[in-house]
């Protein structure tokens, strides 16, 4: 059949397709399948111009494509932004096609891509351009040139979200293309070249399958519509299954590196993150499967690289379209290279070169994404190794070369099992260290298993035998399946509509009365499943990164790449950065300085006399005040809020409004919060300068994850050598034999057995405190955001050490309870609360002290009590 042919569908077929399309959109928009890339904003796009690019006439396909990704951009980007995407990319293309030698327009090109390097790398920042608009508005030429204030408005953001699409786009299509139009043949339509750079999904996945060119043209209809469409959405199903299963591997299956311990729990942390490829193969499904809906008849990027059975069919097997583009562009050209020297040193010499080409590329690419060109020993011995593995695996090839087997052999299919355990075993090995930050991270991994007991190793065998026996019989089943010698009833075509099916389900256990029927532990699942939310192992790395600039990961498989690359530039600014805070050399580790005023996280941050985030009070109280103590982190500190947004601003502004015009006193609320504060620091603070303040009662506050945050600081301050100062804390460290040579997950192993006892110590020593000057102590219990079962989890100790202690608890889950958490976060990038959590914070603090003083016999001239 011809193009033509090809591409008319049937209407029914269309209709049944169009159904399951709706089906797919509709699990993408419940299950926020990569929401934060924003493609819930192109899947509606994608949706309407499938149902009229399936019915208009062929030749004007490919422009109607290309206007669909240009409406794309729009939706998805500012004005500004997407003028400066349309505008560069329409001149690299152009710029190929000049009437001048190649290698001239690879001058050019290479030009451009200089002064994108340039923006990329912060080397032209945008500060340096807001200075010279200032000049130009202090000359008082602003009106004449109001074009730069607008160019202004988007320059900031220009290197972190123009220029990274731009790259996704061009840096590697550029060269297949210019290797491919040298030979071309006339009579491409134009819009079929606009339309292969400005691939519409492209705009939300900046990782993208390199898309060959001669492939796009030459598959473009090249078989029935209703076939390609079909195979689209079977790979859009499988891209959303694989990212579902992605969310589960990665809250519940990825261990933070403390956490891991013994053979079993290294070899769990290993598989669990090469499982968290199934993001990257999911996303290409899905990519891929949406190119196909208008007729890109394009071939699988991703084939069971799980069942590999050697290097070089794991090669072949896994982001074949990568390996392809280095096949064409990079190991033929060198083969024929050094075709002479023979073919077995061809193709060492060709390999080798190929995965050097490969690590140097993927270091190039990483510079685009993140803006930091990432050669580490890491991942130089991971390419390493695998390109001697995979050189090695292919002469083994060469010289054996695999014979057609007839029958089946249970000695043969054990044999296979055990090949593709060992490559699945090696290629898991290679992929922690590769997602290792340093050696001695991979190193100290791999030291935890040797704590391995004898019974473990046995079992360990054992496992491994038990697979390869599994492995064997799966084999036989499908072995017999294939010659008819087992029956399997085939009532409807499976692979047809199994999708739907699984989609249907999926839809049906998001439904509220399904999930309110489910018990705890199925809708804690369900909810992994439906959120973007951070696993433990990165929740640590962003608790660590606000206060130490270690935010800059470096996977792109992990939700926090996906937040942060989305964080502008200077977000991750610390308090020291803008001389609001600086770092002491004591138990405290960083400390606000007073009288400060401040721009930070685009807001005001100004700090009072007393180096704390509130208004002015006098050290001394007034008589006619009921002064309140609030000891907290940063979310109580306000952060990313303005300082009357912040919850304790709001309940004192209440709290006061309310006793206006009668003879009660009036409430202080004094917030001594500061970023990363626990109760070690809480409790220098009290004994340091607190107590002169004179409180009336302390609000001590306390959050699910508050085992990772003591940990956290016992941690940087023995790093730094620090003082414990508290003669528990040292003796604990002495007993423990921890000092500065310790590693801090070495660290975590030894003291996490004692945080309770830290805790309860703590809380004892603020009783002490509050027996003897007679404060009342209430424990404010402050949510997390994305961390519901940790604050789940650790509420009832807490309550059970607040009651020891005869403190006051104020559970404050309740808060924000029942609300989308992205609507109380302070950005994407950023779990923080934002105003409007404050707000629903404030609302159950001042309810609750309202709630205690009627339930309690108080005196009329205080909130809750007189001391």
């Amino acid at each position: 059949m011809s193009r033509t042919e090809n591409a008319v569908v049937n209407p029914q077929v269309f209709v049944r397709l169009f159904a399951q399309l709706l089906l797919i959109t509709a699990v993408i928009w419940v299950y926020r399948i990569e929401n934060l890339f924003g493609f819930y904003k192109i899947i509606p796009v994608v949706v309407a111009g499938f149902a009229i690019h399936s019915f208009i006439p062929l030749r004007f396909r490919p422009a109607f494509l290309f206007s669909m990704s240009i409406v794309g951009i729009v939706v998805l980007l500012q004005p500004i932004h997407a003028a400066a995407l349309i505008g560069i990319g329409l001149t690299m293309i152009g710029i190929c096609h000049l009437p001048v030698k190649m290698w001239m327009r690879v001058a050019a090109l290479v030009i451009i891509g200089a002064g994108m390097v340039i923006v990329r790398a912060d080397l032209l920042s945008p500060e340096v351009v807001e200075r010279a608009y200032q000049v130009k508005v202090a000359a008082g030429e602003s009106s004449r040139n109001s074009w730069l204030a607008v160019f202004m408005s988007g320059w900031k953001t220009l290197p972190t979200i123009v220029i990274p699409l731009l790259a996704s786009m061009f840096i590697f299509r550029l060269m297949i293309y210019l290797y491919d139009i040298r030979h071309e043949k006339p009579g491409v339509s134009i819009w079929q070249r606009l339309s292969y750079f400005f691939m519409l999904p492209n705009f939300c996945f900046l990782l993208f399958p390199v898309v060959d060119y001669s492939t796009y043209k030459k598959n473009y209809y090249n078989a029935p519509a209703g076939d390609i469409y079909q195979r689209g959405l079977s790979w859009m199903y499988r891209g959303v299954i694989h990212l579902l299963l992605y969310r589960i591997v990665y809250i519940h299956l990825v261990p933070s590196a403390s956490e891991v311990q013994g053979l079993f729990g290294v070899a769990g942390a290993m598989v669990s993150t090469y499982l968290m490829y199934l993001r990257v193969s999911g996303q290409f499904h899905l990519i891929i499967g949406m190119m196909l809906l208008f007729g890109h008849n394009l071939p699988v990027t991703n084939h069971f690289y799980f069942l590999a059975s050697s290097f070089s069919d794991y090669w072949r097997r896994i982001n074949i379209y990568w390996k392809d583009f280095m096949t064409k562009i990079f190991y033929f050209p060198i083969f024929l290279r050094f075709k002479k020297l023979g073919v077995y040193p061809s193709v060492i010499l060709s390999t080798i070169l190929v995965f050097v080409v490969t690590w140097i590329l993927h270091a190039y690419q990483w510079f685009w994404l993140r803006g930091v060109f990432p050669l580490s020993l890491t991942d130089g011995l991971f390419w390493f190794f695998f390109g001697l593995l995979a050189l090695g695996s292919q002469l083994v090839e060469m010289r054996k070369p695999k014979r057609k087997q007839t029958g089946f052999s249970w000695k043969r299919a054990l044999a296979h099992s055990g090949k593709v355990l060992a490559t699945f075993s090696s290629i898991t090995i290679l992929w922690s260290l590769w997602s290792s930050a340093t050696m001695a991270e991979f190193l100290e991994l791999l030291g935890k298993a040797s704590s391995a007991t004898s019974t473990d190793v046995v079992l360990f065998i054992a496992m491994i035998a038990g697979i390869m026996v599994v492995g064997a019989a799966a084999q036989y089943i499908i072995y017999s399946w294939k010659e008819g010698d087992l029956k399997v009833p085939a009532v409807v075509p499976v692979r047809t509509y199994y999708p739907h099916v699984i989609a249907g389900l999926l839809l049906i256990l998001a439904m509220p009365p399904v999930l309110d029927s489910l018990s705890e532990q199925n809708r804690q699942l369900m909810a992994t499943i439906n959120s973007e939310q951070l696993n433990r192992q990165d929740s640590e790395v962003l608790e660590r990164g606000y206060y130490e600039n270690l935010l800059e990961p470096t996977d792109y498989l992990s939700a926090l790449w996906s937040t942060e690359s989305q964080r502008p530039p200077g977000w991750n600014t610390q308090l020291s950065d803008v001389g609001a805070a600086q770092d002491t050399d004591d138990i405290l580790l960083n400390v606000l300085l007073p009288s400060v005023e401040t721009d930070w996280k685009e807001i005001k941050f100004r700090t009072n006399e007393w180096a704390m985030r509130d208004r002015y009070y006098s050290k001394d109280k007034p008589d006619s005040v009921y002064r309140y103590a609030l000891l907290g982190a940063s979310t109580e500190m306000g952060w990313g809020v303005a300082e009357e947004d912040v919850f304790e601003a709001i309940v004192e502004e209440r709290l006061n409004a309310e006793k206006s015009g009668t003879d009660h006193k009036s409430v202080e609320i004094l917030n001594f919060s500061v970023p990363s504060y626990t109760m070690i620091q809480s409790l220098k603070q009290l004994n340091d300068f607190v107590v002169d303040f004179e409180p009336d009662e302390l609000f001590l506050v306390a959050h699910g994850n508050y085992a990772r945050r003591l940990f956290d600081v016992i941690g940087r301050a023995n790093e730094s050598g620090i003082d414990m100062e508290f003669d528990y804390l040292k003796n604990l460290m002495a007993e423990l034999e921890i000092d500065s040579s310790v590693s801090r997950s070495e660290l975590f192993s030894r003291i996490r057995p004692h945080f309770e006892n830290i805790v309860r110590w703590s809380y004892e020593e603020v009783a002490s405190y509050a027996a003897e000057d007679g404060v009342k102590v209430t424990i404010l219990y402050v949510p997390t955001l994305g961390g519901s079962n940790a604050d789940n989890a650790s509420f009832g100790d807490i309550k059970v050490i607040a009651d020891e202690f005869g403190f006051d608890i104020f559970d404050l889950r309740g808060a924000l309870r029942g609300f989308d958490e992205t609507e109380l976060q302070v950005a994407p990038w950023d779990k923080h609360p934002n105003k409007k959590a404050h707000k629903l914070i404030a609302d159950q603090v001042y309810t609750m002290l309202q709630t205690r003083t009627h339930n309690h016999t108080v005196a009329p001239d205080s909130v809750l009590g007189t001391r």
